[in-house]
């Protein structure tokens, strides 16, 4: 396990509720002034926001600026503030506005520190190492494959990386090398009140401080996992931990200190020993004033996993889906801005009428211009979208829902059932069919729905054809059946894999996707399983055609079929990818977890 992965663990909690039916970039994106960045109703696009794209043309159009977790900041001054995260990302905060920043990889950040304006540091997965000279990141040689998490130094000569397997680097301002640490538990976080006195904490309790001349553990009393350290000074010392609890080092010894939170705590930071501030989970954040602990409102749902500051009244909270939240001695405000339940389906009449759908009954519509929220009647998760026209939508989800958009508004629709349903797909206005949980499948004649029994057990996760007389559903096992007009039709597969969607150019090409890879041809005969060059559990497909056809997963694997073969395709993101539709070779749309709305062109 890799676990350098703090909040990452987390965001996949979200699994116990998903809407998921389990079994370097160039880019001059920015953020505008404006922070009142909520995520409800409306239009949710940053006023004179340019798009953060990947290197190959994915855009992201929600959350705002961008959507990857945002690990760690750091910043000389108020008006010069770095962020890094996943998939590569650094943005730049000018005092007004965030910028994104080519940074030349696609892993994960996972930490940023500096000694000046024109000396800083970030580390990540795989060992990666860059430096800012003022002008450019550059790589520089770390000497391990390492994942590296926490960064920290006294000066632009003494600096300090640590990370998996008790890795501990150093830098003397020429080069890094190794320095023994005496442990192989991870360590996640670093700190120091000056060259002699350096703390690194991690896994299990894990506590090791550097006295000027070696690394020495000192028991902490816990066996939780440490995500961060920070202190005042050498006698005044902080670590986060797990059930909202943090320890507290008096020069002494270590004690446990209650924070009036049960949320998991993963950053801690502050101004002086009267001003510490901590934050986690579910966007919790609390105050300690010198004297006791406080939670303090954030207007932020999502998780926290760093938090930095330059002064009293110049704090930023950085965390998942993009998060950017700002305290101004007053109050904490959203410098990130839209929706982040995750998104399941993506469908549109047009390529400026685009519908998504997802946890917790949200809908989201593309007017040509900029992603809004559309009001939901239904509060349970919605897991396909599809229609015929402008003023014929449906969405389909958890508890048997159905709802129907007339062009004014979104209404439920009785179908008779309460069981999931989890895709819908149509070949037009009178012929749309719905698959879930249990096999289930009914069918719209332009009437009613109506029940067409499959004979399958399991869950049919998605549906798609090429026509009303070939129809295909798919489900748990590598079940996989096909309407002809009459019934439905077991098919052989011959894959045990959860085979999760499906997309037809004609009724003699036909590719369906799932776990481990997996995808399958069907050439009107036989399914021929297809090279994809990827074991990442897949969960979606969608063409322009047969030469021209993608797959989208897990970590935001994307692959894109050229009539001869299946090539990654770097998205921009490394988060779970749920749905993709598009209107032409140009112009797709990819959305998925914490609301990841990408948009291709």
């Amino acid at each position: 396990m890799k676990p350098i992965l703090r909040l990452s663990f987390v965001l996949l909690l979200l699994s116990s509720c998903s809407p998921v039916p389990e079994p370097g970039p160039e880019s001059d994106g920015m953020q505008a002034e404006a922070p009142d960045l909520g995520g409800g109703e409306g239009d949710l696009a940053v006023v004179g926001a340019e798009e953060v794209c990947s290197s190959e043309r994915w855009c992201w159009q929600n959350p705002l600026p961008q959507g990857n977790s945002i690990n760690a900041a750091w910043g000389a001054s108020s008006s010069q503030v770095w962020a890094v995260g996943d998939a590569g990302t650094i943005l730049r905060f000018d005092g007004s506005r965030w910028r994104s920043v080519p940074s030349g990889t696609t892993v994960n950040l996972w930490s940023v520190w500096g000694a000046d304006r024109d000396h800083v540091w970030i580390v990540g997965e795989e060992g990666i190492i860059l430096r800012w000279d003022g002008t450019a990141w550059k790589r520089q040689d770390s000497g391990t494959t390492d994942a590296l998490a926490g960064l920290w130094g006294s000066a632009a000569h003494d600096v300090w990386a640590v990370g998996d397997l008790g890795t501990i680097l150093h830098f003397d301002g020429t080069a890094w090398s190794r320095v023994q640490s005496n442990t192989s538990a991870v360590l996640l976080s670093i700190w120091g009140s000056g060259p002699n006195n350096i703390w690194a904490v991690g896994q299990d309790g894990m506590a090791r401080r550097w006295n000027g001349s070696v690394w020495e553990r000192i028991p902490t009393g816990t066996t939780d996992w440490l995500y961060a350290v920070w202190g005042s000074g050498p006698q005044d010392v902080w670590a986060a931990a797990d059930g909202g609890d943090l320890l507290r080092w008096n020069g002494t010894r270590w004690q446990r200190v209650s924070t009036g939170s049960t949320s998991t705590l993963f950053t801690v930071w502050g101004s002086g020993p009267q001003n510490v501030w901590a934050a986690g989970e579910s966007g919790t954040i609390v105050h300690f004033d010198g004297t006791s602990w406080l939670p303090v409102p954030s207007d932020n749902v999502d998780g926290f996993v760093m938090l930095f500051g330059t002064s009293a009244t110049d704090i930023w909270a950085v965390g998942a889906a993009g998060s950017l939240v700002r305290w101004d001695g007053t109050a904490w405000k959203r410098w990130s801005r839209g929706p982040t339940e995750t998104l399941v389906g993506v469908w549109g009449s047009s390529p400026t009428d685009v519908w998504m759908v997802g946890e917790r009954g949200r809908i989201l519509r593309w007017n040509g211009q900029a992603v809004h929220a559309v009001d939901s009647p239904v509060p349970s998760t919605l897991l396909g979208v599809w229609g015929s026209s402008p003023d014929q939508v449906w969405a389909v989800g958890e508890g048997g829902t159905v709802l129907r958009w007339d062009g004014t508004r979104w209404g439920a629709v009785n179908v008779g059932t309460f069981e999931p349903l989890l895709g819908i797909w149509g070949s037009g206005a009178n012929d749309i069919w719905v698959v879930g949980a249990r096999g289930i499948a009914l069918h719209w004649d332009g009437t009613q729905w109506t029940p067409r029994p499959t004979g399958v057990p399991e869950a049919l996760y998605n549906v798609g054809g090429s026509g009303p007389t070939d129809v295909w559903a798919v489900g748990e096992r590598g079940r996989a059946v096909r309407w002809d007009g009459t019934a439905w039709i077991p098919m052989r597969t011959n894959t045990f894999e959860g085979l999760y969607a499906v997309w037809s150019a004609a009724a003699n090409n036909t590719r369906l996707v799932g776990d481990r890879g997996t995808i399958l041809r069907w050439d009107g005969r036989s399914f021929i399983p297809e090279r994809s060059g990827t074991d990442t559990d897949l969960r979606a497909i969608w063409g322009s055609g047969p030469e021209d056809i993608w797959a989208i997963g897990y970590g935001g694997t994307m692959l894109r079929w050229n009539g001869t073969q299946w090539s990654p395709v770097v998205s921009g993101t490394v988060n779970l990818l749920l749905g993709i539709w598009g209107t032409s070779p140009t112009h797709i749309w990819a959305v998925g977890l914490g609301g990841t709305v990408l948009r291709y062109k």
